[in-house]
């Protein structure tokens, strides 16, 4: 394996260092990520509840609107 990784330039003190930094990277991406999805599922549900609000009053009211 040590042959391996030399033959690519890889040297031996020098992998952990960098997964460790990959894997710090790849946590903050996806704590990232999820804060905007939960962000965007709020701005749905929220629009979702506006809807259905107005929804709800229009037609309650429907019959004296028109008249």
């Amino acid at each position: 394996m040590e042959k391996w990784l030399s033959s690519l330039g890889i040297e031996q003190g020098s992998v952990k260092p960098e997964l460790q930094k990959a894997v710090s990277e790849s946590g903050s991406t996806l704590i990232d990520g999820i804060s905007h999805a939960i962000s965007g599922l709020a701005e749905l549900a929220t629009f979702l509840k506006l809807s259905a609000f107005t929804t709800f009053f229009y037609l309650k009211d429907r019959p004296s609107i028109r008249a």
